[in-house]
């Protein structure tokens, strides 16, 4: 059998399939704590033209801290802490900011978070429970922002669509949330209103 030859798509070109497919595209950068791998993010930083002539304005972060209950739309300037204070991840949120793009905050509120996941915030019923509302808040910031074009910039496996054992990732949730939405592949050549997920921890 003769060896088939295969076109790799940089990250620039599977976000234009992304968005031409669903209006929400996922991507996920690596992250332990307050390490991270700063590759990740430089890549967010380069295929935001992309995502920007696909028509996309708005950026939904994971690490933009969310006091309250629901997601937190519009948002222009954020908080230089935690992960948005590391020199990569301010580099990728100004390119954006540059662009004229604003930002969601989507994870769980603290007043939302039950009293006894607060002093055990790994347990499979504090994370599956994080998940969910994470997955809820993305779903309504998507219909509050008219269900224009989203990036949603999550860590590790969180996009995952997939569940595993106890663990039901957002992806999960948000894939069933979406109205119209079915699948979640980043390789399906359909148009859909499925939401791609872009995995860039393994490579």
């Amino acid at each position: 059998m003769e060896p088939r030859a295969v076109t790799w798509m940089t990250p620039s070109e599977i976000v234009t399939h992304g968005f031409a497919s669903s209006p929400v595209v996922m991507m996920n950068e690596a992250h332990s704590d307050l390490s991270r791998c700063p590759r990740t993010r430089r890549v967010g930083r380069e295929i935001l033209p992309a995502a920007h002539e696909a028509g996309c304005r708005h950026l939904a972060i994971e690490a933009l801290p969310n006091l309250d209950e629901g997601p937190t739309c519009g948002v222009t300037t954020l908080p230089q802490l935690g992960y948005l204070a590391q020199p990569e991840m301010l580099e990728f949120v100004d390119a954006a900011r540059l662009l004229g793009w604003t930002f969601v905050a989507y994870e769980i509120g603290w007043t939302v978070m039950p009293i006894e996941h607060r002093d055990n915030p790994l347990t499979w019923a504090a994370t599956n429970h994080r998940e969910l509302v994470q997955a809820e808040n993305l779903v309504t910031a998507w219909l509050q922002i008219d269900q224009a074009p989203m990036l949603v910039w999550c860590g590790n496996s969180h996009h995952a669509t997939n569940a595993a054992r106890e663990w039901t990732p957002m992806g999960v949730h948000f894939r069933n949330g979406l109205p119209g939405s079915s699948t979640s592949r980043s390789t399906r050549r359909r148009r859909s209103r499925s939401t791609p997920v872009i995995d860039r921890t393994s490579n």
